[in-house]
């Protein structure tokens, strides 16, 4: 069972991720934007840093969610309410509230600019780096962000429902079968609302429930419109 907070697994997950995106960068001078790389004013920074983003991001992402799936998949029901109950107390100390990251929609929105960014930093800029190189991992990092995205909702739909206890008056969102609840009921649920899929395997019981189906989908939305809109961008600016 998980018993580090998110944002701990987070800070612990970037230590490896920055180290090794440190060494390829300035080590061993792994640049797919090449030297002569430039951006426009809003973004001027030096190309390492950049650079160092597209490696950082992707690497950061697999840690952490792997870390995450592998700490919740094998768990039974009652497991999974006893982290649930413990991640809504641990978030409602004041240390978290002043210095946390907060929920879903606050990991979703922070992946969700930096893809972003990143997007718009790749189809402004002049590279004289690799084509193939700078497009993939592009690529890869659209999709470590909605990777991000789908599982912060997913621990924030099952904290949500499994932290009243578990009964069927605590219960805020019902899925349609009646096997006990498992974490990949919560990922699917996310996954296909952040896809805005009408098959949903599940419905929110609760106004709590809804406000973070709501919150899902507008920011999935945002996501999938902008993100995927300048990806396919990119892409084109480099064929053509």
């Amino acid at each position: 069972m998980i018993t580090l907070s998110d944002d701990m697994r987070a800070n612990i997950a970037g230590v490896p991720a920055l180290i090794v995106s440190g060494i390829l960068v300035l080590g061993f001078d792994f640049d797919p934007l090449g030297s002569g790389a430039t951006v426009a004013a809003p973004l001027a920074l030096p190309f390492e840093v950049f650079n160092l983003f597209l490696v950082f991001w992707p690497l950061f992402a697999l840690t952490y969610l792997l870390w995450t799936h592998a700490g919740l998949r094998d768990l039974d029901e009652t497991e999974l309410i006893v982290h649930s109950r413990w991640a809504m107390a641990n978030r409602r100390r004041w240390w978290s509230k002043w210095f946390g990251m907060g929920g879903a929609v606050s990991w979703a929105t922070m992946a969700a600019y930096f893809a972003f960014l990143l997007n718009i930093f790749l189809v402004t800029s002049d590279t004289d780096g690799n084509v193939v190189i700078s497009a993939g991992l592009g690529i890869v990092n659209v999709i470590a962000s909605w990777a991000v995205l789908v599982y912060s909702f997913a621990l924030d739909f099952m904290r949500l429902d499994l932290s009243g206890g578990g009964s069927a008056e605590g219960r805020q969102i019902e899925f349609d079968m009646e096997d006990p609840r498992e974490f990949g009921d919560y990922l699917t649920f996310s996954a296909l609302s952040s896809t805005m899929t009408a098959a949903l395997p599940g419905r929110a019981v609760t106004r709590k429930a809804w406000r973070l189906v709501r919150a899902n989908v507008i920011v999935a939305f945002a996501f999938n419109s902008v993100v995927v809109a300048t990806l396919v961008s990119m892409i084109l600016s480099y064929v053509m």
